[in-house]
């Protein structure tokens, strides 16, 4: 976490699991969600590109051409969904 491009390079493997573009899965490294390893400096990923992955991202570009701006829509309709089931903030 100390270098930039590397904080970078952790955003988007992130973004693209929150997003479920099964390109990669997080092995080793700190967990911030549940308070797990926050000693650990780095973070061990695994990674392939597959037919699969490839199709998930143009079934994606249906909701849009910007990753972030997907996951921003994808964070707002799961808000709305918990709002409709009673769930939302207090």
């Amino acid at each position: 976490y100390r270098n930039p491009q590397h904080r970078l390079r952790s955003r988007f493997l992130h973004l693209l699991a929150f997003l479920e573009i099964h390109f990669s899965h997080r092995v080793n490294g700190p967990d911030f969600l549940s308070g797990h390893q926050l000693d650990l400096l780095f973070e061990e990923w695994q990674y392939s590109w597959t037919p699969n992955v490839e199709g998930e991202l143009i079934s994606l570009s249906e909701k849009g051409s910007q990753h972030e701006t997907i996951a921003l829509n994808k964070l707002l309709a799961m808000e709305k969904q918990l709002a409709e089931q009673g769930q939302s903030r207090s």
